[in-house]
C-alpha cells in the first residue's frame, strides 16, 4: 500500500500547525478563555501531588526501658548511662498544621536520661515563629574519685593542717582518709528565640539562651618534677541576648543589631602545698 504524499509538500504540515494554534483564538480576534466553573471538580483525585495536605496532625511517642548491667562512667559518659540499673527512656514527635497557616511541633529524646533534649515550636502567619529548647548535656568521668583536697572559704582548694607532707604517694600516710566525690559535670541549656517577617523584605528576629554547669572537673598543678591532678568544683552560669532587624531588597540587605552576654563565676584557686 503506498501512501499518498501531499503535493504542496512540507505546506501541508505547516497549514495543520496553523490552524492549530489558530483554533484558541476567537472569531473576533481576542484570545479564547476556558470557562473552568463548569467544571465538575468534585471526582477529582490528585494522585501525584507533591504538597501537604492543608490540615494535618500526627504524632509519635515511644518509651522503653535501658538495663545497664555494670556501673561504667566512660560508657555512659555523654549519655547518661553511667549507673547500673534499669534507666527509663522516653521519646516524642508531635506535629501540626492548620489551613489558617499555624503550625506546632514538640519534639524531645532521651526525656528519661541525663541527656535529655526537647524542643517545641509554634508559628503564626501573623504572629510570627516561637522555639522554645531545653537540652542538657553530662560528661562522667569517674563514680569512685578520691582526693585529700578540700574545698576552703572563697573556693579555693588546700590540703588539711594535719596532713603528712611527702614527694610520693608511696610515702603519704594519710591517703586512707581521703574523701571521695563524683567526678562529673552536667551542663543545662534553656534558650528561647522569636521570629517574624511584618512585610515582605523585613525580618524581626530576637533571643535568650542561658547556660549552667555544675560539677567537679579536674585540673592540674605541679611543682618542679612534681604533678597531681586536683578536682575542681564547677559552678557557672552564662546568659546571652540579641536582637536583629534587617530588610532586604535585592541586591541590597541592611541590617542593626545588638547583642550581650552576663554570668560566669571565678575558677577556684590551688592555695597551700606539700605534695601529692
Amino acid at each position: 500500500m503506498n501512501a499518498r504524499r501531499c503535493p504542496l509538500g512540507n505546506w501541508c504540515v505547516a497549514a495543520l500547525l496553523f490552524a492549530v494554534a489558530e483554533s484558541g483564538v476567537a472569531a473576533s480576534g481576542e484570545p479564547f478563555t476556558a470557562d473552568y466553573t463548569k467544571a465538575r471538580t468534585d471526582r477529582w483525585r490528585c494522585r501525584l501531588c507533591p504538597f501537604d495536605d492543608a490540615f494535618r496532625r500526627e504524632g509519635s511517642v515511644a518509651a522503653g526501658v535501658l538495663a545497664v548491667a555494670e556501673a561504667e562512667p566512660r560508657f555512659g559518659r555523654d549519655n547518661g548511662l553511667d549507673r547500673d540499673g534499669n534507666h527509663a527512656d522516653v521519646a516524642v514527635n508531635v506535629r501540626y498544621s492548620g489551613e489558617d497557616g499555624r503550625m506546632a511541633t514538640v519534639e524531645g529524646t532521651d526525656l528519661g536520661l541525663d541527656a535529655r533534649q526537647l524542643r517545641v515550636l509554634f508559628a503564626h502567619p501573623s504572629a510570627g515563629t516561637t522555639t522554645l529548647q531545653w537540652r542538657e548535656t553530662p560528661r562522667n568521668v569517674a563514680v569512685d574519685g578520691r582526693t585529700p583536697y578540700v574545698r576552703a572559704d572563697g573556693g579555693s582548694l588546700s590540703l588539711p593542717a594535719d596532713w603528712t607532707k611527702a614527694y610520693d604517694t608511696a610515702a603519704m600516710a594519710d591517703l586512707n582518709s581521703a574523701r571521695s566525690f563524683r567526678f562529673a559535670t552536667h551542663r543545662r541549656r534553656v534558650g528561647a528565640a522569636w521570629r517574624f517577617e511584618p512585610s515582605p523584605g523585613w525580618r524581626l528576629h530576637t533571643d535568650y539562651l542561658r547556660e549552667t554547669k555544675r560539677g567537679t572537673e579536674e585540673t592540674g598543678a605541679d611543682f618542679l618534677y612534681q604533678a597531681a591532678i586536683l578536682p575542681k568544683p564547677v559552678d557557672y552560669r552564662t546568659e546571652a541576648f540579641g536582637v536583629r532587624a534587617s530588610f532586604r531588597a535585592r541586591p541590597w540587605l541592611l541590617a542593626v543589631g545588638a547583642r550581650g552576654a552576663a554570668g560566669g563565676a571565678p575558677t577556684p584557686r590551688r592555695a597551700g602545698g606539700g605534695g601529692g
